[in-house]
């Protein structure tokens, strides 16, 4: 799942012209991004479950 939503992020980043610039992201920006969810998310399925 999580290599999925690395990609699918990934993939807005870098293959979608101007996404990047326009929104002054960085590929180490959108690492930390998911960084950011993965960690949203781990944290909510712990309190779910």
């Amino acid at each position: 799942m999580y290599n999925t939503s690395t990609q699918i992020f990934r993939a807005f980043a870098d293959d979608i012209p101007g996404f990047a610039p326009a929104l002054n992201y960085t590929r180490a920006d959108v690492d930390t991004l998911i960084q950011i969810l993965r960690y949203s998310i781990d944290k909510a399925v712990a309190e779910t479950y």
